[in-house]
C-alpha cells in the first residue's frame, strides 16, 4: 500500500529528500526513522514544522522559539557524531500513533511528545533507549498498558503519563526504577504504588 506511512517515507527519502544521502550512511536509519515520525503523526498538518524533512542534516531540524523563554523545539540536541539525543514535538498537533521504530534512535536521552492528538499504546521498543532520562507523553489519547520492558531505562528519572486513557497497572519493573518523578492517571484509569502524582 503506497499510502501507508512506511511506504510514504521510503518515498520521500528516494524521491523527494534533496540531501540524498548515500545508502551506507551511518545516518541513514536515523534520517528514516524521524521521517517515519512525521509521516506517521501527519506532519504535514503540525502546528510548526521544526524545519523537519529540510534537505539538511537531522540535527538541523529544529527551530528556536523566542517566546518569553529562548526554546530550542525539534531535534532539540546531538551528540558530536550527528546522533540524535533529544527530540521535543509537544504540543504541536501530532495526530497518529508513535512508531515503534523510535526505539532504535539508542542513543535518546529526552522524548517530548506532550499535548498531542497522540493514540494507540506506548510501542515496548522505547524500552530499548537504555539512555533515555525524560519521557514526557502527557495529555494525548493513548490507550492499552505500561509496557514492562520500561523497566529497562535505568536511567529514566521523569515519566509524565497522565491525561491519557492509559490503563492497567504500573509494572512492577517500572516501579523498581524508582524514578524521580513519575506522574500518571492513577486517580482514575490505572493503578501506580509508586507514582509520586495521580490524576
Amino acid at each position: 500500500d503506497d499510502n501507508t506511512p512506511h511506504a510514504k517515507t521510503l518515498d520521500w527519502l528516494i524521491n523527494d529528500d534533496k540531501l540524498q544521502i548515500s545508502p551506507d550512511a551511518p545516518n541513514l536509519l536515523q534520517r528514516y526513522i524521524l521521517a517515519l515520525l512525521y509521516f506517521t503523526t501527519d506532519g504535514s498538518n503540525w502546528e510548526f514544522s521544526y524545519n523537519w524533512l529540510a534537505p539538511v542534516p537531522e540535527c538541523q531540524w529544529r527551530e528556536e522559539r523566542a517566546d518569553q523563554y529562548e526554546v530550542i523545539n525539534g531535534v532539540c540536541e546531538c551528540s558530536a557524531d550527528g546522533q540524535v539525543t533529544s527530540i521535543d514535538l509537544g504540543y504541536n498537533s501530532l495526530i497518529g500513533t508513535i512508531p515503534s521504530e523510535l526505539g532504535q534512535l539508542d542513543e535518546l536521552e529526552v522524548i517530548f511528545l506532550d499535548i498531542n492528538k497522540l493514540s494507540g499504546t506506548i510501542p515496548s521498543e522505547i524500552g530499548n533507549l537504555v539512555k533515555l532520562e525524560k519521557l514526557n507523553l502527557e495529555l494525548n489519547s493513548l490507550t492499552g498498558t505500561v509496557p514492562s520492558t520500561l523497566g529497562r531505562l535505568a536511567n529514566l528519572d521523569r515519566m509524565w503519563l497522565h491525561f491519557n486513557s492509559i490503563t492497567g497497572e504500573m509494572p512492577n519493573e517500572v516501579c523498581a526504577l524508582n524514578i524521580d518523578r513519575l506522574w500518571a492517571d492513577c486517580s482514575s484509569d490505572m493503578e501506580c504504588s509508586c507514582c509520586n502524582s495521580c490524576f
